[in-house]
């Protein structure tokens, strides 16, 4: 992967990842005045899906080359930051419904934490047709979501035989409808990788795609037509998706732009990034990078917990800029608790699995 697509890539993580923040900070309990841009936050989602199948693809096929390695890379990615996530979700939700507020909070969850907690702590929050919001931490749907792609993958790329066919196919009824919907969006992220292994284009066509494809979903965006579709699918099935697909009831939109945002990807590659050679451009990016995880998994406790403690006034500029600046500065110090401990899973998880070598192996 070429250092400059690679720096390409780590801003259009970060990127969907602040579009998901503002979006949320569109709820009308933090911003008065303002409709809610679910459509912005549906749009990232769907890139953060393709550039986890491109990405996840790349290092299965360059890195990670056994189900051991692809295991402990996983797990210590993912758990170095849900835990400290649940944790301080549990943490922020306890204060407030301490002080009387949080209404919005699922207390029937916290009644019964002795079954809740396991099942999230394994994702599965949204398996086989369940569905649970995670405390007061609604974004961890699509990480329920995505951690069962990296499953499902992992039983096909690394399993052969008849070990493969069984547990592929256990691996995707777990899934059940709603997540599955979305798995061919994670997939054509894994495909355009290995497109990009066979078929390249020239630097000219390269450019126009790439400029024409994300021309295309900001005028999607701009027209409200993403939200058009999501109306005519659901009219199409009679309601159906609105009522049993949670979510994935906006599949419409989400494959869309999961096409437009694919398409995108596999154009960048062939351009000529010049202007992300410059090493302190490209230190930034990745450095902000670096914390997408942790800002994505811990920002809405953080906009809770804040807009409590300052008495948060949604019609006021001072308040809604004092509210940002302290979500964002407390996710990045929560970065360092999480995402940045990433190394000290890896060796745990290591440790661990080394427990279960030889079953691996033969696997």
């Amino acid at each position: 992967m070429r250092a400059q697509f690679s720096t390409y890539l780590d801003a259009v993580r970060f990127s969907a990842c602040m579009a998901v923040v503002c979006a949320h900070f569109t709820f009308s309990q933090f911003i008065a005045g303002v409709p809610y841009q679910g459509d912005l936050a549906g749009i990232a989602v769907t890139v953060f899906f393709v550039l986890s199948g491109y990405v996840i693809a790349y290092v299965a096929d360059q890195k990670e080359t056994t189900l051991k390695q692809y295991a402990v890379s996983r797990l210590a990615r993912i758990y170095s930051v849900a835990i400290p996530a649940i944790v301080l979700t549990l943490i922020i939700d306890f204060y407030l419904m301490h002080h009387g507020v949080g209404d919005w909070l699922p207390s029937y969850e916290y009644r019964g934490m002795w079954k809740y907690l396991p099942v999230f702590l394994v994702f599965g929050s949204e398996l086989a047709g369940f569905h649970a919001v995670v405390f007061g931490d609604g974004v961890f749907w699509s990480l329920s979501y995505e951690v069962w792609y990296y499953v499902a993958f992992a039983t096909f790329f690394y399993l052969r035989g008849a070990y493969r066919i069984v547990f592929g196919l256990v691996s995707l009824l777990i899934l059940g409808p709603a997540p599955l919907i979305y798995f061919p969006i994670w997939i054509l992220g894994a495909v355009i990788y290995h497109t990009h292994k066979r078929i390249s284009v020239s630097p000219n066509i390269a450019k126009y795609g790439a400029l024409l494809t994300i021309g295309a979903i900001i005028v999607l965006l701009a027209l409200g037509a993403l939200g058009d579709a999501d109306y005519m699918a659901n009219q199409l099935f009679n309601g159906w998706p609105r009522a049993n697909l949670h979510d994935s009831m906006n599949f419409a939109s989400y494959y869309i732009v999961g096409v437009l945002a694919g398409a995108h990807i596999f154009f960048v590659q062939y351009c000529h990034l010049t202007f992300l050679s410059g090493q302190r451009i490209k230190r930034a990016i990745v450095y902000a990078a670096s914390f997408t995880f942790a800002i994505y998994l811990s920002h809405r406790p953080f906009m809770n917990f804040w807009a409590y403690v300052i008495r948060h006034d949604p019609s006021s500029i001072t308040s809604i800029s004092l509210l940002g600046a302290l979500v964002l500065f407390s996710c990045w110090l929560f970065g360092f608790i999480s995402e940045k401990q990433k190394g000290r899973w890896r060796t745990l998880f290591r440790r661990l699995l080394n427990l279960r070598a030889a079953p691996l192996r033969a696997a």
